[in-house]
């Protein structure tokens, strides 16, 4: 405040002639300030969230102010931030990271492994049937050589199976498809009466299969129509109301009055 002496002067002068002057101001006036900014910072923990708040304190050039009113302006400017932060404790702990649905849960993990696909009873696709019914087959013509008491020749036609197999897992075009090479050898080995019986067995299988396929559809069609008319007879009887033997119907065309 040195270098302007004659600022105090005239200050203090104005103060002693001004009528409104009052010692208290006085005591708690401040000079000419320069002007100065203050930032803070203060952490709180609340309920396993932290909160940092700055604050960002500036005070301007104020002429007789007393302390109360400076202490409001300057909280009038305060700026405060709030930044919510995870709580952090001593040990590193690494978060367990959960894929979406359908994504594999490691790396050499398949989804189609994981999830199986919905399996019909019944099937509607010729290859599949054919494949099914193929196999019925060799179970009827291994049970055949059974009654026949043939060990020697049942297990020799399981080998000659299972070799089929193997060769058309190997690629090998000459057992491919499987079905026609495993007839081709199995049928020279096991004969001709052994495998048109077997065929016979077979029809007779599916034709019965069939059978009862229709009779469980018919029974379920069955079923859902009863279900159907005694819905709607409960319906037609809560629409009749009371169970008296006047006819609304009647009366709205003879232009008689409904019963009260």
């Amino acid at each position: 405040m040195s270098s302007f002496p004659h600022t105090k002067d005239c200050i203090k002068s104005s103060a002693r002639n001004s009528d409104s002057y009052n010692p208290a101001s006085r005591r708690g006036s401040s000079q000419v300030s320069v002007k100065e900014e203050k930032r803070t910072c203060s952490v709180e923990t609340n309920g396993g969230t932290q909160t940092v708040r700055i604050y960002k304190q500036s005070s301007q050039n104020m002429k007789f102010t007393s302390p109360s009113v400076e202490n409001a302006r300057i909280a009038m400017r305060e700026v405060s931030i709030s930044v919510r932060l995870p709580e952090c404790n001593s040990s590193t702990v690494t978060p367990h990271i959960v894929p979406p649905d359908g994504l594999p849960q490691h790396v050499g993990d398949n989804p189609s492994r994981r999830v199986a696909a919905p399996v019909s009873p019944y099937t509607d696709s010729p290859v599949t049937q054919e494949r099914e019914n193929f196999l019925i087959f060799i179970k009827i013509l291994f049970r055949i050589l059974d009654d026949a008491e043939e060990p020697h020749t049942k297990r020799k036609a399981k080998q000659i199976v299972l070799e089929c197999r193997r060769k058309n897992q190997q690629g090998d075009p000459l057992y491919h498809p499987l079905m026609d090479a495993v007839e081709s050898r199995l049928r020279r080995f096991v004969g001709e009466a052994s495998w048109r019986r077997a065929h016979l067995y077979l029809n007779h299988y599916i034709s019965t299969r069939r059978q009862a396929r229709n009779n469980q559809n018919a029974r379920k069609n069955q079923n859902a129509r009863k279900n159907q008319n005694a819905s709607q007879s409960e319906a037609n009887s809560n629409v009749g109301g009371s169970s008296s033997s006047y006819d609304a119907r009647q009366a709205l065309t003879t232009g008689d009055r409904l019963p009260r």
